[in-house]
């Protein structure tokens, strides 16, 4: 059974129910007297609605949903009585993460439209490409369904260059010189959003 918690809420948030509907591919919904909501990823100030629709009770996400989704998808912010005060002599940190009595938790989810949240990703992990972010996980994942990607010695890792408005570079370790500069990007273009795609592939 499927739940969520970290150690600043200790350390229990989410479940699925025991007696009643359960979503596999969700952290099911929140306990008792926990108020969450989905706070937009750029400023964590502007709330965002649950999904359109629900999800089904096995697989979580579709792909097509996945892509729809995408604007519902934000911070997960959560208030109740198990919420920490904060870190101990750490104001600072303390001050960005519990605000107003609202825990950011660094998670990027979404709701459905019967409440139920689905963690996507991890604020940390996100990647910014001029005004849009994406993330490790989802290259990772790419990385991994490519045929050609047994190439690879292990799931490509992902760096960035730091130019101004320079796109991802997906690198890895790689056998015998064997990673075709290129061909995993194009590969990419059935399975991504252009702005996610890598521009280059460098082994290493």
């Amino acid at each position: 059974m499927e739940g969520y918690g970290l150690s600043e809420a200790t350390p229990v948030t989410h479940a699925n129910p025991v007696f009643g509907r359960r979503k596999l591919g969700t952290i099911g919904l929140p306990y008792p007297d926990t108020d969450i909501k989905i706070m937009d990823k750029e400023t964590g100030t502007r709330e965002l609605p649950p999904l359109p629709f629900a999800v089904a009770e096995t697989g979580g996400l579709t792909k097509e949903q996945s892509e729809q989704a995408e604007a519902y998808t934000g911070e997960l912010v959560i208030k109740g009585p198990q919420i920490m005060k904060g870190y101990l002599n750490r104001p600072d940190e303390s001050a960005a993460t519990v605000r107003d009595g609202w825990l950011y938790t660094g998670d990027i989810a979404c709701l459905d439209a019967e409440g139920y949240t689905i963690i996507r990703d991890r604020a940390k992990d996100m990647i910014k490409f001029k005004a849009m972010r994406s993330s490790r996980l989802k290259w990772r994942t790419c990385s991994t369904s490519i045929p050609t990607s047994a190439e690879l010695r292990s799931s490509a890792c992902l760096t960035r260059r730091w130019e101004k408005w320079s796109k991802p570079s997906w690198s890895g370790s790689c056998e015998k010189g064997q990673i075709k500069p290129g061909r995993h990007p194009g590969v990419a273009k059935d399975k991504m959003t252009h702005y996610k795609i890598p521009s280059s592939l460098n082994s290493g």
